[in-house]
């Protein structure tokens, strides 16, 4: 499939998502490349709107840069998207961006992580937000979107489990 380096529409975007929202990257806005990918990836069948990943050596090499990310965003998928659901997709890349100081050597040591909540929507239809969480985590912002289904559908499953083991 046909990449191409982004046009400055996407730049734009990515600055002011960050700005707004990923004040901790702002040492590497710089260093995040964007390429866009003229038709979708698939995964499952479903098209794959953007994917985050750490820049290899090869790139920096090829390039001259000194890029430390790329986003790749699907052009086609793109087009059909409205302005709101463009900045979330650039707020949904850019959350899996880390980029921590070192404070022993004061380099950037810049990762990747995964999303907080993954859910199939038959698993969240039939079991609710039940995935445990850390002490210090806050309650399910599931249930504040889903309602109160999304944490008592586990209680009610779990309770149906305990009656047929009884």
């Amino acid at each position: 499939m046909a990449k191409e380096n982004a046009s400055s529409e996407f730049y734009d975007l990515m600055q002011e998502v960050l700005r707004t929202y990923h004040p901790n990257l702002l040492s590497v806005m710089d260093q995040i490349g964007i390429l866009i990918r003229e038709k979708a990836a698939k995964a499952g069948g479903k098209p794959v709107l953007g994917k985050a990943r750490k820049a290899s050596e090869d790139i920096a090499a090829l390039t001259g840069s000194e890029y430390k990310f790329i986003l790749e965003i699907a052009g086609d998928e793109w087009l059909n998207l409205s302005s709101r659901q463009r900045k979330a997709l650039m707020d949904s890349l850019l959350c899996s961006l880390v980029a921590e100081d070192d404070p022993e050597t004061g380099a950037t040591k810049c990762s990747l992580i995964p999303p907080d909540v993954s859910y199939y929507y038959g698993e969240l239809e039939r079991w609710g937000d039940w995935k445990p969480r850390a002490d210090d985590k806050p309650e399910s912002p599931l249930q504040e979107i889903f309602g109160k289904n999304a944490r008592s559908v586990v209680g009610s499953v779990e309770e149906s489990a305990d009656d047929v083991e009884n």
